[in-house]
C-alpha cells in the first residue's frame, strides 16, 4: 500500500484543480481571440468551455 502524506495529498488535488481549469481557461482565451467575423466559433467555444468546466469539475471532484 502507497502511504501519502499531506503534501501528496495536497498535490493530488492540485493537479486535480489543474486539470479542471486550466482548458477551459485555454478554451475562452482562444473564444476571445476569434475575430468579429467568427463570433459563431466564439460561441461554440464558450459553450465548450462551460460544458468541460461542469463535467471536469464533477469528475475530479467526484475522485476527491
Amino acid at each position: 500500500m502507497i502511504s501519502l502524506n499531506i503534501y501528496g495529498y495536497i498535490n493530488l488535488i492540485f493537479s486535480f484543480l489543474a486539470l479542471w481549469l486550466i482548458p477551459p481557461l485555454i478554451i475562452v482565451i482562444i473564444g476571445i481571440a476569434q475575430p468579429d467575423e467568427k463570433r459563431e466559433r466564439a460561441k461554440i467555444l464558450y459553450a465548450l468551455a462551460l460544458i468541460y468546466f461542469l463535467i471536469g469539475g464533477g469528475v475530479c471532484f467526484s475522485m476527491i
